[in-house]
């Protein structure tokens, strides 16, 4: 399921455990960064086969925004 491996990967990014990230979590609050961001984006991009367009990543505010991008794009594939 995507949603806890989108989790895990935050989890390790941000050093904290799985049980503390709820999908409604806005990325900030989790100390989650520009930066962070685009690794956590690379890290799923590699999980899953697929590329999230660089512009897209902006749009990613909260870890359900994550979830959704990428089902999107394992529907498209």
């Amino acid at each position: 399921m995507p949603l806890n491996k989108i989790i895990d990967t935050i989890a390790r990014t941000v050093n904290c455990d799985t049980h503390a990230i709820h999908p409604q979590a806005r990325l900030d609050s989790l100390g989650i960064d520009s930066l962070k961001a685009i690794n956590i984006v690379y890290d799923l991009e590699e999980e899953f086969g697929i590329e999230v367009p660089n512009e897209a990543i902006a749009d990613l505010v909260t870890v359900n925004d994550i979830e959704a991008a990428i089902a999107r794009l394992l529907n498209e594939k």
